[in-house]
């Protein structure tokens, strides 16, 4: 075990610090105190620190203190007897100086006592907080109330705070007006999964005859899958036609345009571009089986279908070329990356995580309340992805294939919207540390996260008619969880009930609390993705019109 000898401010104040197993401890020296009582000194902190085991180790051995000659190489152990106040003033010219605490037969201190291995079982918040701790000893901060103050504040919220990236979001709590209604809350509860203060769901009233649907829904007509979108919202446009690779990196590419079959060969296009396919030797016919096979899991819903998961890969295809994003990441990476974005919702049933939480569906069960969505979505990719006529990971070494494996896996599970805050407040951590991001793991991952969270909102970043549609699609699948949840006599969110909550609002808010927020990071990361934050202004700015005329018809 090291002590460090350090001087305090007063010359005649002497202290050794101790790194023991629940961190550093403070024993201060008396002009009296010999190498002896420091020794048992140790003996006690150690004992009261381990487990009954580790205290019968550690009274089993006889210890000495031994200065360390860093010059010479050796170690001179300090008699029982020796004056450590003295003999510090004495020999010690530098601020501090290093010493060993042993057994004179060179035993080992236990295991769990020894610093080697303490250090690497410390977390960076461990030091954090140990550092911390060691200034609240400091004459400097003990003097200064405001400073201690301070350094406690932080110190509580570090030690009781459940997660430190989390937003403060149960300060909402209290506050209930037209911006941070019950509404808005219940939505934020939702994709936080922080329960906030006041926030009410209930069963909904629901006459035979339901009340009128909001002018944005769609009708209640299933769609079919390779049937044509004439009876959605078309997205009006003046631009002309355009073509190729021009069409595809474009912001303004409408799914919609399309039936699914005949997006599939788009999907390989853009792989081709970005030279996946050479790169990974991914042999093209059993491309697009996977691709076949991907396009048939995904279900009708109004929202969470194929079209949906489509739009979301040509983003971030769009991201990665277009906005350079390509730059910050390997080519394993965007491989990994547009694969997770195609099937990060495949089989939605349509209704979310807290459904099926509610209802201790089959799936509930099988992921315990985690993810659970997520997990399924990224369990049935990879059963698809390994049937041999759907294996485009064959021509990948078997350290790619863990690494193409745990970034798929990955870059799903955050899609989680219960993550999202926690993973926009790390990533605002890195790019706030004054360091430009690079091409090293931590800061791939965290690149790959936010442009899969970016695509996944991105219809709120899309000119306004095609963003439009999609916010249709999204009030249509919610409230027609909350009809169903309501006909099983389930707790219905506020927002997700057709009676109580306005549409224009829900999308003002998401935009508010959720998109905006995380297209501010991306643009700090991708200046290029600039037009997209304009796309989030003009739109939100319709949004409240909506929410004026919609207020005034009432």
């Amino acid at each position: 075990m090291d002590l460090w000898r350090r001087k305090n401010s007063d010359s005649h104040k002497l202290a050794i610090r101790v790194y023991l197993p629940d961190g550093y401890q403070t024993i201060n020296i008396t002009p009296t105190t010999t190498a002896k009582e420091v020794c048992d000194t140790l003996i006690v902190k150690l004992s009261t620190s381990g487990s009954a085991q580790h205290t019968k180790v550690i009274s089993s051995y006889h210890y000495a203190i031994y200065e360390q000659n860093l010059k010479k190489g050796k170690e001179i152990q300090l008699a029982d007897n020796v004056n450590i106040f003295q003999h510090f003033n004495k020999r010690m010219k530098g601020k501090e100086k290093k010493f060993i605490f042993k057994s004179p037969t060179g035993d080992p201190l236990p295991r769990e006592a020894s610093q080697v291995a303490m250090e690497a079982l410390a977390s960076p918040l461990t030091y954090i907080i140990r550092s911390l701790r060691e200034l609240l000893k400091d004459e400097i901060v003990v003097n200064d109330a405001k400073i201690e103050a301070e350094i406690k504040s932080i110190l509580n919220l570090l030690t009781t705070t459940k997660d430190l990236y989390n937003a403060s979001l149960h300060k909402l709590g209290n506050i209930n007006n037209e911006m941070v209604d019950n509404v808005t809350k219940s939505m934020l509860s939702e994709y936080s999964g922080q329960r906030l203060r006041n926030t009410i769901k209930s069963v909904s009233n629901r006459s035979t005859s339901m009340s009128k649907l909001s002018a944005i829904t769609l009708s209640d007509e299933k769609l079919k899958r390779d049937s044509s979108t004439s009876s959605l919202p078309s997205t009006p446009t003046n631009e002309p036609k355009m073509q190729g690779q021009a069409l595809l990196r474009s912001w303004n590419f409408d799914v919609f345009t399309y039936k699914e079959n005949d997006l599939l060969p788009l999907a390989v296009s853009m792989l081709h571009h970005l030279e996946l396919i050479t790169r990974f030797k991914i042999p093209v016919q059993k491309l697009m089986s996977f691709l076949v096979s991907v396009r048939s899991s995904y279900r009708n819903n109004p929202y969470h279908n194929f079209y949906h998961a489509f739009d979301v890969f040509q983003t971030v295809f769009c991201f990665l070329s277009t906005m350079n994003g390509k730059k910050f990441l390997t080519p394993l990476d965007m491989f990994a990356l547009l694969i997770a974005s195609l099937c990060h919702d495949i089989d939605h049933p349509g209704v979310n995580n807290s459904f099926h939480v509610a209802r201790l569906t089959e799936l509930a069960i099988n992921y315990n309340d985690k993810s659970v969505l997520e997990n399924h979505h990224c369990a049935l990719t990879f059963k698809i992805l390994k049937k041999p006529e759907n294996d485009i990971t064959e021509g990948l070494t078997k350290e790619e294939y863990r690494e193409f494996r745990k970034i798929v896996v990955n870059t799903i599970l955050s899609t989680d919207m219960a993550l999202h805050f926690s993973f926009l407040q790390k990533f605002n951590t890195r790019m706030n540390s004054g360091k430009p991001f690079e091409k090293e793991e931590n800061d791939r991952e965290l690149v790959v996260g936010l442009l899969m969270k970016c695509a996944d909102v991105s219809n709120i970043a899309k000119p306004w008619g095609y963003s439009e549609v999609w916010s249709a699609r999204v009030t249509e699948e919610a409230y027609a969880q909350g009809d169903h949840e309501a006909s099983l006599n389930l707790p219905v969110a506020p927002f997700m009930d057709r009676n109580k909550s306005n549409p224009a609002r829900n999308t003002a808010n998401f935009i508010d609390f959720l998109a905006r927020p995380i297209y501010e990071a991306l643009v700090h990361l991708l200046p290029e993705a600039s037009m997209c934050m304009e796309h989030v202004l003009i739109n939100r700015s319709n949004w409240e019109q909506r929410i004026t005329l919609t207020t005034a018809e009432k």
